[in-house]
């Protein structure tokens, strides 16, 4: 990273001439700012965004186009982007910009699968109270694994009308060579591991990993109440479909712990786009700490239009 006390002046000039050159809705256009000058300037290696409903390659000759940059792109409710217009700003950012493939699996931790327990001994204990828990560990993390890929259109048999039967796509943007890292492993890299290379910290990730299977485990439980058809087939099927439904068990209580550490995330690391794990959250010197005095001490040197929008409004998340 570079020393950003001495490219003060540079950043300040780079941060005023991307004001003039973009032209998104205000709260987009800050956060675009920042994060393209934060990866220019070394403080994080890449952010991206998901575009799911973006044109496949192979849809590109029915709208007359040979390539992503040919396409507006939707940027908040009512405003587009020419990707052409937007690809020569981010090259002017000595940046790349590249629209990948990415793997949809999700990721779901076997050992607090374990401790929730969301499957009955048999399908008569359903039915009464307190039912008997068959011992979770006769499920094996293979079937977790089935779980998790069943969110992928390479693994799933969803119709085409389905979200799930789409490819997942990002666009990314970072320096040409960490680009090239990209473009090679996107389809094999987790989703944890894109989310680590941009900068979110290990140990926060695997606290989230823990939510989202407790979510998973809440959905199960559902479906063992909801339907008389216990194949395996219809369980991936109600898994993916109904995952983080406001519908299922104890939605709620999972939203609600999700969306307190949210607010005491944004209240202690306004500029971090992630909820903290509990060690960040409490522990002087954090993982989340570090990055967080990092980009805070950088949007210092921004233009102060930017520096006053995000000191007051903090970082949303929208790329990352």
């Amino acid at each position: 990273m570079n020393d950003i006390n001495s490219i003060s002046e540079k950043i300040l000039e780079d941060s005023e001439k991307l004001i003039k050159k973009i032209d998104f809705p205000q709260d987009h256009k800050y956060e675009i700012i920042f994060n393209l000058l934060a990866v220019k300037y070394g403080l994080i290696r890449a952010f991206s965004w998901s575009v799911p409903t973006f044109p496949n390659i192979d849809e590109y000759e029915k709208y007359g186009a040979n390539h992503w940059t040919d396409f507006d792109m939707q940027i908040g409710d009512h405003d587009s982007v020419w990707m052409k217009d937007f690809k020569e700003i981010v090259e002017s950012c000595n940046l790349s910009i590249e629209l990948l493939k990415m793997n949809a699996s999700k990721e779901f931790d076997y050992d607090t699968f374990l401790d929730e327990n969301p499957v009955p001994a048999t399908m008569g204990d359903i039915d009464v109270p307190e039912p008997k828990i068959e011992p979770i560990a006769k499920i094996p993390a293979s079937k977790i694994e089935e779980f998790e890929n069943q969110f992928s259109s390479d693994y799933n048999d969803c119709e085409p009308t389905c979200s799930h039967s789409r490819i997942s796509k990002s666009f990314w943007i970072s320096t040409k060579n960490n680009l090239e890292n990209l473009r090679k492993n996107s389809v094999s890299m987790k989703e944890s591991e894109r989310k680590e290379f941009s900068g979110q910290p290990k140990c926060c990730l695997f606290w989230f990993i823990q939510r989202d299977t407790e979510i998973l485990c809440d959905t199960i439980t559902e479906f063992y109440g909801t339907t008389f058809d216990f194949s395996d087939k219809a369980l991936k099927h109600y898994v993916i479909h109904n995952f983080w439904s406001h519908d299922n068990f104890n939605h709620a209580e999972r939203m609600s712990r999700l969306n307190n550490r949210k607010d005491m995330t944004n209240q202690k690391f306004p500029l971090l786009w992630f909820p903290v794990c509990d060690r960040c959250l409490n522990d002087s010197g954090s993982p989340a700490e570090i990055l967080h005095n990092k980009l805070e001490e950088f949007s210092k040197k921004l233009s102060p239009e930017i520096y006053n929008f995000i000191k007051k409004r903090g970082i949303r998340g929208h790329y990352f």
